[in-house]
């Protein structure tokens, strides 16, 4: 399967199925921004058949809205059930210190139950995002 969605928000690929990439292209994510967001990252999880595993790519993010970070929670919750059956793990990649203290705020309200990781660069999320990969296929 080789799906890729491009828009002036972020970029989806799900060419290496079950792995969707998802890289944010904005430095300021905003509130309308994370509703875009949600909505692909979930036509690319129910296109999938399988479990998936999904990386954000984050690095040229400098900033998100204190409206999407409520936003991005709010849809967290409305969507548990679908990430609980779709979703394997989460791989964040977050070089800046500020991403990780938004993550760890978020985390700290939410309290998600997908195992999640959160990387300095792409080639290390890639490596143990490649191992779930494997887990999957071995399985299905």
């Amino acid at each position: 399967m080789k799906d890729i969605n491009f828009n002036d928000v972020i970029f989806i690929d799900t060419s290496k199925s079950p792995l969707i990439i998802i890289k944010f292209k904005k430095k300021t994510i905003e509130l309308e921004d994370v509703k875009l967001v949600k909505q692909e990252e979930l036509n690319a999880i129910n296109n999938i058949k399988t479990a998936s595993v999904i990386i954000y790519e984050a690095s040229e993010v400098e900033w998100v809205t204190a409206d999407a970070r409520l936003e991005y929670i709010k849809l967290i919750k409305e969507q548990e059930s679908i990430y609980d059956l779709n979703v394997r793990a989460h791989y964040f990649v977050l070089p800046s210190k500020f991403l990780k203290i938004v993550l760890n705020t978020i985390n700290r309200v939410f309290k998600p139950k997908i195992r999640q990781m959160v990387c300095n660069d792409l080639t290390t999320a890639l490596e143990y995002a490649e191992l779930d990969k494997e887990v999957i296929e071995s399985i299905v």
